[in-house]
């Protein structure tokens, strides 16, 4: 189950908690962390990158015994800030259920931002994090890190694998080899 060779690009990294999650808006938008450790490449660049062409997503997961599964979708886009970031991904395969559906075509929320469906309830805020949150998550890899000494409700998770405590997690995205029929929002 290794990821396919050839131009993938990290767009989040998670491994031993090290790097706070959460942030504001601004910090969302540009990126944060360093790429020797735990980082957010940031929104901007996402959306960047994403409307240039056609970009397939990966999702590497691990829990605390190293297990590993992955989700991966043939297509993945990022809109721009004036539409809040929505998420777009279709085209699921993997060993890990697909927990990201729930969030598809969800906008980004942060403590400073609620763009969930909850009205007067901030998931951001509940779960000290940026997220697609929908009411609220099925999958949130920017939760708080919590290890097995350390147990948190609070914690990294794709509910349709491991519902608690992953130990780490990244998100990569290349150039689409497969996907051509995915119609862009202008």
């Amino acid at each position: 189950m290794d990821t396919p060779p050839g131009g993938w690009l990290v767009i989040q990294k998670r491994f031993n908690g090290k790097v706070d999650f959460n942030w504001f808006w601004k910090e969302y938008r540009e990126g944060f962390g360093n790429i020797a450790s735990e980082y957010w490449i940031g929104l901007d660049n996402m959306f960047l990158l994403t409307n240039q062409g056609h970009y397939e997503l990966r999702i590497d997961l691990w829990d605390f015994e190293d297990n590993k599964v992955y989700a991966s979708y043939e297509s993945f886009k990022i809109d721009g800030e004036r539409d809040q970031y929505r998420l777009e991904v279709r085209g699921f395969k993997g060993s890990a259920r697909d927990s990201l559906l729930h969030h598809n075509n969800m906008k980004f929320s942060t403590v400073d931002s609620d763009n969930d469906k909850y009205p007067n309830y901030s998931c951001a805020r509940e779960w000290q994090c940026g997220w697609w949150f929908n009411a609220c998550y099925y999958t949130i890899l920017n939760g708080k890190y919590s290890n097995i000494s350390n147990p948190s409700d609070r914690t990294i998770a794709w509910n349709e694998w491991k519902p608690k405590q992953l130990a780490k997690t990244e998100m990569k995205i290349r150039p689409s080899r497969t996907y051509k029929n995915h119609k862009r929002r202008g």
